[in-house]
């Protein structure tokens, strides 16, 4: 941290008493300050070229002026040499920096010293980038290149993402410019390019001036290029000759790599643009669907809501980790318990509704509604039609499991629908009632053993317990009235 300046009364003493010949020490003892704070303000005096007595219109504004000079006055006292002009007259012959620099200091002597001025000049002259400005006859050259940007095609039947490559040619004079889009860089997508290309201009140039691709140019050289046989052919079909750029010189072709950067930034990127945004419309429409289908019944449920504060043993971990889908993924089912009132279909729904994030299909039944209408069903003839749908979703939310005894029918509906998605979907079944007493539900010891058997082996278990979430909910809404009420 710089140290704080004197006040310039007691810089004015310093300098009286040193005139007066009382040393450093002594100085400093007498004002209370340091003895290198002494010596400093007696040097900046002397290269100020200030001594004792001061001039009498020297305010204490210009005393700090002088002696703490700013950067930008010290800029003001150097000035810059015309590095044009030097750069001209060192192309004269036995013209040199040093001679410039002497002709630089008979005109300011107080300026640059000679390894400062070389140091600036260097500097500057690093800036420059010199280019030799290209001049093109019409129909003399035309200059080919690939872009940069790919663009993905997605495949309809198979749904393959292809890369696609842009070929891009430029006529040197009038830089109208040919661009398409091919599979690869081979030979015959080149060779192709090129025959459409000039089928596109009407006509073919004198030359045609590619990059150093393994399909124009065999072997780069700066001097004897060896251009591919069967391009060389090509040229001599058209009646053109090929002369390839100069290896990492893309100047040679500026033409074309400003209309590669065109290309690129008015057509690939707002395509890519519109693509991405079709596809998030297409992701939007498609979860729209699958949660309309799934019938969820808290639609608003969500994984990212999940309270996990409130007191019912509820596995923060296991939670997560099943959110994620992997055991929907492998085909296992899910089964939550506990006392009424604590969050079993909240939860379920909210599974169901990640899901649908996830792009796997969702159905949502109550098992007492569910029955109902496949018993409707076998009277109306929709039997065959809701049992699809029951069996066809990756996953299955069969909500309220219990507690009334199954029927024979609805146990062999029952048995029907865990069979079919045995080991092909999953199912989540959400019950007040314990794993314990589901034996006794179903009824009949046969059809239980053998349901029980393809639910509960293979599936992960959540056991709630607690208070009841809408008696709570209740509560808190009521405590929010009554000190609404109160600070009323």
């Amino acid at each position: 941290m710089p140290r704080e300046r004197l006040p310039m009364r007691k810089v004015r003493d310093v300098l009286r008493l040193h005139a007066e010949g009382l040393s450093k020490r002594r100085i400093a003892a007498s004002l209370n300050i340091g003895r290198t704070s002494v010596g400093d303000y007696v040097s900046r005096a002397s290269a100020a070229r200030l001594g004792w007595p001061l001039p009498d219109d020297l305010s204490e504004e210009d005393l700090e002026r002088r002696l703490f000079p700013s950067s930008t006055d010290c800029a003001r006292q150097h000035q810059p040499p015309d590095f044009k002009v030097l750069h001209r007259e060192l192309k004269r012959p036995g013209v040199t920096l040093a001679l410039l620099w002497e002709e630089y200091r008979a005109g300011d002597p107080e300026g640059y010293s000679y390894s400062q001025f070389c140091a600036i000049y260097r500097a500057w002259r690093g800036t420059l980038s010199p280019t030799m400005r290209q001049s093109h006859v019409a129909g003399e050259k035309l200059f080919v290149d690939y872009a940069g940007m790919t663009m993905d095609v997605i495949d309809g039947l198979t749904g393959e993402v292809l890369s696609a490559l842009i070929f891009v040619a430029t006529l040197g004079a009038s830089s109208y410019t040919f661009a398409e889009a091919t599979w690869s860089q081979t030979l015959p997508d080149w060779i192709g390019s090129h025959a459409r290309a000039f089928s596109f201009f009407g006509g073919v140039p004198r030359q045609v001036v590619p990059d150093n691709l393994k399909s124009g140019v065999v072997k780069a050289c700066l001097y004897d290029p060896e251009v591919n046989r069967t391009y060389a052919e090509m040229a001599a079909h058209y009646g053109t000759a090929i002369v390839p750029a100069r290896p990492r010189k893309p100047r040679d072709k500026a033409k074309v790599e400003v209309s590669v950067q065109v290309v690129e930034r008015w057509v690939l990127a707002p395509l890519a643009l519109l693509l991405d945004r079709e596809e998030a419309e297409r992701d939007n429409r498609r979860l729209t669907y699958r949660l309309r289908n799934a019938r969820l019944r808290h639609s608003d449920a969500s994984i990212e809501d999940v309270d996990y504060r409130t007191p019912r043993h509820l596995d923060k971990a296991l939670f997560q980790q099943l959110a994620r889908g992997k055991w929907i993924g492998q085909k296992q089912n899910l089964i939550i318990t506990g006392p009424c009132g604590v969050g079993k279909s909240w939860l379920a729904c909210a599974l169901g509704q990640k899901a649908c994030r996830d792009d796997r299909s969702v159905l949502y039944k109550r098992v007492t509604k569910m029955f109902a209408e496949l018993n409707m069903g076998r009277a109306d003839g929709r039997y065959p039609r809701l049992f699809k749908a029951l069996t066809r979703a990756n996953l299955l939310i069969l909500d309220d499991w219990g507690p009334e005894r199954l029927t024979p029918d609805q146990r062999r509906d029952l048995m029907e629908i865990v069979e079919d998605r045995h080991q092909n979907a999953s199912i989540m079944i959400t019950s007040q009632l314990p794993l314990a007493k589901w034996h006794d539900i179903i009824g009949d010891p046969t059809f239980a053993d053998a349901i029980l058997d393809r639910i509960v082996h293979n599936a992960h278990r959540i056991t709630l317990d607690g208070p009841s979430m809408r008696k709570l909910k209740a509560e808190k809404v009521d405590d929010n009235e009554n000190k609404r009420q109160q600070e009323d």
